[in-house]
């Protein structure tokens, strides 16, 4: 069962990312429309994450209360209301409120996702059952981006956003039948998700210590990386590398493929660490601070390379370290929050969603910074994204200690000392 619960949320993830992506690969033809600058494209981006962030963390204490089956079957049904909504968009100002209500829908679903994945899987296996999760993210985001190019080419992209309302309404249907809450037994010994209000007294102690703030950080840089991949990407390809759109297709999934094989091999290795050594910071800090310093500098690659194919390359090593470390933060904050597991990851993962309001805004600025040298605009962009990316890589290799950490305010373990 807990494959098939696994399964559910490999494909409520690609939905999700499917739903915030295609609007990437629809950029040129609605910046068209509507007479859109970089700037203003970089705000429609950032619109997404401006009450995902808060969405996020309540939704995900929420689920801890009444449940992730019914959580989870409230979202999807409420994406599919948003993307039929869609059709409605006549100018920039709704489309802005179109990707804020997305934004704020889409919001607890992955902490949500990951919680209910915590219940399935042990502390040994989950990292590689959370990278099969994430790696949903890159389907979702680009392996589907051919498809996503031949349904805007003939739908328009006010048709192409909403016919993907069908795919979460399948969704909502099968998993109402064939879903879960919890196994029948668990055969590992973590504590037991409580159902009572999280307490600001018991939960801040934890939010401010060094541990935690690092994590956030790094989560944060990382999907800084991701937001670039789903919102800059597409753009980059057609007007600095020359692609037509269906090279944009080809290459955005080829990358996915890789970027995926690249995840689930490092999460797999990181889960076979942490067998061995039972410790967080040798199997998921040192191990995913590295990732983030690899990905950091392939991006500065991808800046000084005069090929296209080097430059996929890049791409493709950086977004599957990234994915990877997206797995690994989650797992850090699950530890410090073991009886609160939603709303852990769901702090852990509306943090880093700031990078979705903050880099959009960041990126289109600097690109239009250039002016007309759209080249240079794109690689400021790059810059920004691989800096960000290697200074969180090293602060997170030499200050996080999540071993050492207090695992949760009032409930110490047999190893932690406070905070």
């Amino acid at each position: 069962m807990k494959w098939i619960i696994l399964l559910f949320m490999f494909f409520g993830i690609i939905i999700n990312y499917a739903d915030k992506s295609i609007i990437g690969y629809a950029a040129e033809p609605i910046m068209k429309e509507f007479h859109l600058t970089y700037t203003q494209w970089g705000l429609v981006g950032s619109s997404f994450f401006w009450l995902f962030i808060f969405a996020g963390v309540i939704g995900g204490a929420w689920s801890d209360r009444i449940g992730t089956k019914k959580t989870l079957t409230i979202l999807l049904f409420l994406w599919t209301i948003l993307q039929f909504g869609v059709l409605a968009i006549s100018g920039l100002p709704l489309l802005i409120l179109y990707r804020v209500l997305l934004g704020a829908g889409e919001g607890p679903h992955g902490p949500v996702s990951m919680s209910q994945i915590s219940r399935w899987f042990p502390p040994q296996s989950r990292g590689f059952a959370i990278a099969i999760f994430n790696g949903g993210a890159v389907v979702g985001a680009l392996l589907f981006a051919p498809l996503f190019v031949k349904m805007i080419t003939n739908l328009g992209w006010r048709g192409a956003i909403a016919s993907l309302g069908i795919l979460s309404i399948i969704w909502v249907v099968l998993w109402m039948l064939l879903g879960k809450e919890n196994p029948a037994t668990v055969n590992w010994n973590e504590p037991i998700i409580t159902q009572s209000k999280v307490k600001w007294s018991e939960a801040s102690p934890i939010i401010f210590s060094r541990t935690c703030l690092l994590s956030l950080f790094v989560g944060f840089s990382a999907f800084g990386l991701l937001v670039w991949v789903s919102l800059f990407q597409p753009l980059y390809f057609g007007q600095v590398l020359g692609f037509t759109k269906q090279q944009i297709g080809l290459a955005s999934a080829g990358i996915g493929i890789g970027g995926l094989i690249i995840s689930i091999l490092l999460s797999r290795f990181s889960d076979r660490l942490f067998i061995k050594n039972q410790k967080y910071y040798g199997s998921r800090v040192l191990f995913s601070g590295v990732c983030l310093l690899i990905a950091g500098v392939c991006y500065l690659t991808s800046i000084l390379s005069q090929s296209n194919l080097l430059t996929l390359l890049a791409f493709t090593i950086s977004g599957g370290c990234a994915t990877t470390v997206a797995a690994m933060v989650p797992q850090i904050m699950m530890k410090l929050f073991p009886t609160r597991r939603g709303f852990g990851v769901s702090l852990g993962t509306s943090f880093q969603n700031i990078a979705g309001i903050v880099g959009p805004i960041v990126c289109g600025a600097l690109i239009s910074l250039a002016g007309t040298n759209k080249v240079l605009g794109f690689h400021y962009a790059l810059f920004y994204t691989a800096g960000l990316m290697l200074i969180a890589g090293l602060l997170f290799i030499l200050f996080c200690r999540p071993d050492k950490a207090t695992v949760e305010a009032g409930q110490p373990n047999d190893n932690s000392v406070s905070i």
